[in-house]
């Protein structure tokens, strides 16, 4: 049964993967109209909608789309937020989800097939053309006005607090400012503004306790109820599905009298989960919230054990047993979560928290008390019981306020004053590798194991060693996995969206960086450049260098020498001998001399790099034109020095650069252009057609995403994170 679900869930995936590449396919990437169900919608701004919805492309299509829907200013306030079960009309552009462009970042497509969603539209507004009918859609528009009125007064009244509110009981972020994010994230604490068991085992709790004192069916049927209610209000994120089903689970045994066993009812859950979206597998959410479990169900016991003999041994006269009992199974619960998913976290989210292992203890329990008044208020306004006790209902909000408004000032310890530096740059860490992280949680779940130890007193030499080689062999697999051919990249063009970033990188260990993009509306710094460092293993750059002082090439590196380690930061440079090490050497051959104006101030003053790294060599032309190319050619054109393998296509393929006669005085191999979306026609066709004539083989990171290229065996080797 388990192998069929399981088959059958990939199957569909990928029916729905096929569906949405034909329908995209056929589109032509022209405006197209199409029909839709709506499933959930959300207001991100003034005149903004997120909806995602059923997309009617055909009986076997069960995938999801997600629209962006935007209004002018002036019809913002006509536009209408869609129910659950509507059908709407929409016309607009569709695409398949981008994936990762750099490599080891963010995957868009990925997290989006973890939702289901196959497929993205860009539209304007829409039109209502019909409804769905039924107790379900019923349900599913009733859940939905539930979770947009919870606490809304209390929004608009304290943002702050009220947004901290939403996300800790509902898991909606989207009223939360990035600082209070950040300042969350920082502590290790900002896993409870995401949905997790812990709401539902509040839930079951109560069940068990009222159940032991007057057991009833009715008291069952409530707890189903209310399961399945929590879950559709909170969007059936991967841990609040795990822990339903495993809760009715636990119900089921219950009722047949059997024995629950955590481990099984985690495995049942997870085959669901997986038959029902394979792509869910690709999930953080869902990684998290299973790893957890498995070092609950794993560890939890034994770490309990430990505790309470450690704690009868010292505090057992002052304490007494039941109560160590108790502490000691939850401290056990605790700990189990977090030895085994501070490797992963580190892995996955560059961040090592020690204050995370304090600071859960008393938020765990102070989350607790909001989630509980937070479920109690929702299930008065389910009930419409607030207009009957208005006062109690305004005692539950107030209580939820105040204990929102701890929550908030004890995240607001300034740490920076306890390590005496940048607090980002003292936290952040490299990615470890996923080889190492697999072969640390499984070494810890083996040690904390009661098999393991069974065998380790038995002392069965032969199992004890067939146990850690089967861990060596998948942390083998994790490691062939993970690599890349980027990593054998001695330069890397960076996909920045439309601007310049290429890391350079040697043998001998020497990391370098020239431009780093940069938006007016972004901090690429923090967004891209620091997740692409440390994901890649480079926990900081020997240098920083800056072409010319221009958005789309300095603010990046702006952005990111405030939360990032580099030694030493150039912001534009005259002609000479940079930098010199071990496999690589940087020469700047413009500006000549400071007569014709400050390095870096304009596009003709634009720092010009030769970089030799590792037997490949790369020419950094900034935003220079064709009159600048000239003087370089007239300086440099009866010597080697213009001569390079690749060519840094200047000012992102403008008309007014890369001129032929510049392209026969370097003779590059291999052309980069580093642009994205834009409005000035980069890079121009003319520049392109000049590239194919001179058989210049051409990458651009709007196409290409991330370049890597290396020398093998003495040839030149070009990598892409997308396929030309």
């Amino acid at each position: 049964m388990a192998v069929v679900l399981l088959c059958n869930g990939y199957f569909v995936m990928k029916n729905n993967i096929k569906c949405a590449e034909k329908f995209v396919s056929n589109s032509n990437g022209e405006e197209v109209e199409i029909e839709c169900i709506v499933l959930y919608s959300d207001r991100t701004d003034e005149n903004k909608l997120k909806v995602e919805a059923y997309p009617m492309l055909g009986k076997n299509y069960s995938g999801r789309v997600l629209l962006n829907s935007y209004s002018s200013k002036e019809t913002a306030g006509e536009m209408k937020i869609p129910l659950p079960g509507e059908h709407i009309l929409v016309r607009g552009k569709f695409q398949i989800p981008k994936p990762a462009t750099n490599p080891r970042c963010f995957h868009y497509r990925n997290y989006l097939m973890g939702k289901r969603v196959f497929m993205t539209g860009l539209c304007g507004n829409f039109k209502v053309i019909g409804s769905e009918g039924g107790l379900i859609w019923d349900l599913k528009r009733y859940t939905e006005k539930i979770r947009k009125e919870f606490f809304k007064d209390n929004l608009s009244h304290d943002p702050a607090i009220g947004g901290l509110i939403r996300g800790v009981v509902l898991g909606d972020k989207s009223n939360l400012d990035e600082e209070t994010y950040d300042r969350f994230r920082l502590y290790g604490t900002a896993h409870i503004l995401a949905v997790s068991g812990l709401h539902i085992g509040i839930l079951v709790t109560i069940y068990r306790r009222a159940y032991r004192a007057h057991p009833s069916m009715f008291l069952t049927v409530v707890l189903v109820f209310a399961l399945f209610f929590y879950g559709q209000v909170t969007r059936w994120s991967p841990s609040v599905f795990r822990a339903v089903t495993m809760s009715l689970i636990f119900v089921g045994a219950q009722f047949l009298k059997r024995d629950f066993d955590l481990l099984t009812a985690l495995g049942i859950s997870g085959i669901f989960a997986v038959g029902t979206n394979p792509g869910i597998l690709l999930s953080l959410g869902f990684q998290m919230s299973y790893l957890a479990i498995l070092g609950i169900g794993i560890g939890g016991s034994r770490l309990a054990r430990w505790i309470e003999m450690f704690l009868q041994g010292k505090f057992a006269y002052l304490l007494g047993q039941e109560p160590i009992r108790k502490l000691s199974g939850w401290l056990g619960m605790f700990f189990g979560v977090q030895i085994v998913l501070t490797p992963f976290i580190l892995q996955e989210f560059n961040y090592f928290t020690p204050f995370g292992i304090f600071m859960n203890l008393p938020i765990g329990i102070l989350t607790g008390g909001i989630v509980s008044l937070g479920m109690l208020s929702m299930g008065f306004m389910t009930l419409g019981l607030g207009n009957i006790f208005p006062q109690v209902e305004k005692f539950m909000d107030v209580s939820l306020m105040c204990l929102g408004k701890i929550l908030l000032r004890l995240h607001s310890l300034y740490l920076n004053g306890i390590t005496g530096k940048n607090i980002n740059i003292w936290l952040q860490r490299i990615s470890p590798g996923a080889a190492f992280t697999t072969v640390i949680i499984l070494l810890v779940m083996l040690a904390l194991s009661e098999t393991f130890y069974i065998i380790c007193s038995r002392r069965k030499l032969i199992s004890i060693v067939v146990s850690l080689c089967i861990v060596v062999m998948l942390g083998g697999v994790s490691y062939f996995v993970d690599r890349t051919e980027f990593d054998k990249a001695s330069i890397v063009m960076v996909d920045v969206g439309q601007g310049d970033c290429l890391h350079v990188r040697s043998k001998g260990g020497s990391n370098m960086v020239f431009d780093g993009g940069g938006s007016k509306d972004k901090n690429l710094g923090k967004l891209v450049l620091l997740p692409y460092f440390l994901r890649n293993g480079v926990g900081k750059l020997d240098m920083a260098c800056v072409t010319h002082r221009d958005t789309d090439h300095a603010k990046g590196l702006y952005d990111l020498r405030d939360i990032y380690k580099i030694s030493c930061f150039v912001d534009g440079a005259y002609s000479g001998n940079l930098a010199e090490g071990e496999g690589m050497r940087v020469n700047v051959l413009w500006p000549v001399d400071d007569s014709r104006g400050a390095s870096g101030e304009d596009n003709e003053l634009s720092s010009v790099y030769r970089i030799d790294v590792d037997g490949v060599s790369v020419l950094v032309t900034g935003d220079i034109g064709i009159e600048t190319e000239k003087e370089l050619i007239k300086r440099y054109g009866n010597s080697e020095i213009l001569k390079v393998d690749v060519l840094k296509v200047a000012h992102h393929g403008s008309r007014h650069s890369t001129s032929e006669e510049f392209l026969k005085a370097v003779n590059p191999k291999v052309a980069v252009i580093g642009v994205g979306k834009n409005n000035y026609g980069h890079p121009a066709g003319s520049i392109i057609d000049i590239l194919d004539k001179n058989d210049i083989m051409t990458y651009r990171t709007d196409k290409n995403g991330a370049i890597g290229i290396w020398k093998e065996n003495g040839s030149l080797k070009v990598c892409t994170m997308l396929e030309k």
